[in-house]
Protein backbone atom coordinates (compact mmCIF):
# COMPACT_ATOMS: atom_id res chain seq x y z
CA UNK A 1 0.00 0.00 0.00
CA UNK A 2 1.15 3.36 -0.76
CA UNK A 3 0.98 6.06 1.14
CA UNK A 4 1.96 10.09 1.57
CA UNK A 5 5.67 10.87 3.26
CA UNK A 6 6.31 14.27 4.58
CA UNK A 7 5.96 16.98 2.24
CA UNK A 8 8.54 18.84 1.73
CA UNK A 9 7.92 22.46 2.94
CA UNK A 10 9.85 24.47 0.58
CA UNK A 11 8.65 24.49 -3.09
CA UNK A 12 9.62 27.48 -4.69
CA UNK A 13 7.36 30.99 -4.45
CA UNK A 14 4.27 28.89 -3.57
CA UNK A 15 3.04 29.50 0.05
CA UNK A 16 0.60 26.17 0.79
CA UNK A 17 -0.13 24.17 3.95
CA UNK A 18 -0.65 20.94 3.67
CA UNK A 19 -2.81 18.73 5.64
CA UNK A 20 -2.17 14.88 5.70
CA UNK A 21 -4.76 11.91 7.08
CA UNK A 22 -3.70 9.81 9.77
CA UNK A 23 -3.29 6.94 7.58
CA UNK A 24 -0.92 9.30 5.25
CA UNK A 25 -3.81 8.07 2.19
CA UNK A 26 -5.19 11.60 1.89
CA UNK A 27 -3.52 15.30 1.73
CA UNK A 28 -5.22 18.00 1.03
CA UNK A 29 -3.26 21.05 0.38
CA UNK A 30 -4.64 24.80 0.22
CA UNK A 31 -3.03 28.08 -1.54
CA UNK A 32 -2.91 31.33 -0.31
CA UNK A 33 -0.83 32.92 -3.36
CA UNK A 34 -1.36 31.13 -6.55
CA UNK A 35 -3.59 33.77 -8.36
CA UNK A 36 -3.28 35.62 -11.56
CA UNK A 37 -5.07 39.28 -12.55
CA UNK A 38 -5.41 41.35 -15.49
CA UNK A 39 -6.80 44.59 -15.79
CA UNK A 40 -7.52 45.01 -12.08
CA UNK A 41 -5.49 48.30 -12.07
CA UNK A 42 -6.17 51.29 -13.97
CA UNK A 43 -2.29 50.86 -15.25
CA UNK A 44 -2.64 47.56 -16.60
CA UNK A 45 -2.90 47.04 -20.25
CA UNK A 46 -1.37 43.63 -20.41
CA UNK A 47 -3.69 41.32 -22.63
CA UNK A 48 -2.29 38.23 -20.86
CA UNK A 49 -0.63 37.25 -17.85
CA UNK A 50 -0.02 33.61 -15.92
CA UNK A 51 0.69 31.52 -12.53
CA UNK A 52 1.98 28.37 -12.44
CA UNK A 53 3.09 26.02 -9.42
CA UNK A 54 5.13 22.87 -9.57
CA UNK A 55 4.71 20.57 -6.32
CA UNK A 56 5.93 17.33 -5.67
CA UNK A 57 4.12 15.21 -2.53
CA UNK A 58 6.89 12.25 -2.09
CA UNK A 59 5.59 8.85 -1.68
CA UNK A 60 6.37 5.73 -0.02
CA UNK A 61 5.20 1.82 -0.42
CA UNK A 62 4.67 -0.81 -2.72
CA UNK A 63 6.63 -2.80 -4.61
CA UNK A 64 3.43 -2.94 -6.74
CA UNK A 65 0.84 -0.41 -8.56
CA UNK A 66 -0.73 2.62 -7.21
CA UNK A 67 -3.33 4.75 -7.83
CA UNK A 68 -3.73 8.36 -6.79
CA UNK A 69 -6.60 10.90 -7.58
CA UNK A 70 -6.00 14.04 -7.45
CA UNK A 71 -8.58 17.20 -7.58
CA UNK A 72 -7.55 20.58 -8.63
CA UNK A 73 -10.26 23.56 -7.35
CA UNK A 74 -9.70 26.84 -8.70
CA UNK A 75 -11.72 29.89 -8.79
CA UNK A 76 -12.37 32.83 -11.66
CA UNK A 77 -14.26 35.84 -11.81
CA UNK A 78 -14.34 37.20 -15.80
CA UNK A 79 -16.42 40.01 -17.35
CA UNK A 80 -17.22 40.47 -20.83
CA UNK A 81 -13.93 40.09 -23.15
CA UNK A 82 -11.75 38.31 -20.51
CA UNK A 83 -11.08 34.29 -20.59
CA UNK A 84 -9.01 32.19 -18.54
CA UNK A 85 -7.26 28.33 -18.64
CA UNK A 86 -6.53 25.91 -16.17
CA UNK A 87 -4.19 22.86 -17.21
CA UNK A 88 -3.12 20.52 -14.55
CA UNK A 89 -0.54 17.86 -15.01
CA UNK A 90 0.60 15.05 -12.91
CA UNK A 91 3.65 13.09 -13.62
CA UNK A 92 2.87 13.93 -17.38
CA UNK A 93 -0.36 13.49 -17.28
CA UNK A 94 -2.55 16.56 -18.13
CA UNK A 95 -6.31 18.38 -18.49
CA UNK A 96 -6.99 21.55 -19.08
CA UNK A 97 -10.14 23.60 -18.79
CA UNK A 98 -11.39 26.71 -20.50
CA UNK A 99 -13.88 29.01 -18.14
CA UNK A 100 -16.10 31.14 -20.08
CA UNK A 101 -17.81 34.40 -19.28
CA UNK A 102 -19.85 33.60 -16.39
CA UNK A 103 -20.41 34.91 -12.75
CA UNK A 104 -17.61 34.02 -10.08
CA UNK A 105 -17.18 30.14 -11.26
CA UNK A 106 -15.63 26.96 -9.55
CA UNK A 107 -14.04 24.36 -11.44
CA UNK A 108 -12.84 20.85 -9.93
CA UNK A 109 -10.21 19.04 -12.54
CA UNK A 110 -9.90 15.63 -11.59
CA UNK A 111 -7.12 13.57 -12.81
CA UNK A 112 -5.12 9.81 -11.41
CA UNK A 113 -2.28 8.86 -11.22
CA UNK A 114 -1.53 5.09 -12.07
CA UNK A 115 1.74 3.75 -12.07
CA UNK A 116 4.09 0.91 -11.10
CA UNK A 117 5.90 1.69 -7.55
CA UNK A 118 5.65 5.89 -8.09
CA UNK A 119 8.06 7.42 -5.90
CA UNK A 120 5.97 10.83 -6.01
CA UNK A 121 3.37 12.69 -7.13
CA UNK A 122 4.69 15.92 -9.44
CA UNK A 123 2.06 18.39 -9.41
CA UNK A 124 1.90 21.27 -12.10
CA UNK A 125 -0.78 24.24 -12.05
CA UNK A 126 -1.01 27.06 -14.69
CA UNK A 127 -3.51 29.43 -14.55
CA UNK A 128 -3.97 31.67 -17.77
CA UNK A 129 -6.30 34.74 -18.48
CA UNK A 130 -6.42 36.79 -21.27
CA UNK A 131 -8.26 39.04 -22.95
CA UNK A 132 -9.70 40.44 -26.37
CA UNK A 133 -8.04 43.86 -27.29
CA UNK A 134 -11.19 44.90 -28.41
CA UNK A 135 -12.39 44.77 -24.98
CA UNK A 136 -9.53 47.00 -22.74
CA UNK A 137 -11.81 47.41 -20.01
CA UNK A 138 -12.18 43.81 -19.83
CA UNK A 139 -10.72 42.06 -16.05
CA UNK A 140 -10.09 38.21 -15.11
CA UNK A 141 -8.72 37.41 -11.47
CA UNK A 142 -8.21 32.94 -11.60
CA UNK A 143 -6.92 31.44 -8.32
CA UNK A 144 -5.64 28.19 -7.42
CA UNK A 145 -7.70 27.01 -3.98
CA UNK A 146 -6.65 23.64 -3.37
CA UNK A 147 -5.46 20.15 -4.61
CA UNK A 148 -6.56 17.00 -2.82
CA UNK A 149 -5.02 13.92 -3.16
CA UNK A 150 -6.13 10.24 -2.34
CA UNK A 151 -4.25 6.81 -2.23
CA UNK A 152 -7.18 4.05 -3.95
CA UNK A 153 -9.27 2.45 -3.18
CA UNK A 154 -10.46 4.75 -0.57
CA UNK A 155 -10.19 3.36 2.69
CA UNK A 156 -13.75 2.09 4.40
CA UNK A 157 -15.92 4.45 5.62
CA UNK A 158 -17.40 4.04 9.36
CA UNK A 159 -20.96 3.05 8.98
CA UNK A 160 -23.88 5.84 9.31
CA UNK A 161 -26.50 6.61 12.09
CA UNK A 162 -29.33 4.04 11.41
CA UNK A 163 -32.32 5.77 10.99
Amino acid sequence: MFTFEEIPAYQGDVSFQAAVSDDRRAVTITFSDVTVELGNAPTDTALTASRSLFLVLPLVGGPGRAEIELNVQAGVLLTEGAHATLLSSVNGRSTVTDFLVEPDQTVVQTLTLVADTPAECRLFAMLMVGRDSRFPEATALANLVSIDAEVLPRAPQPPGPVS
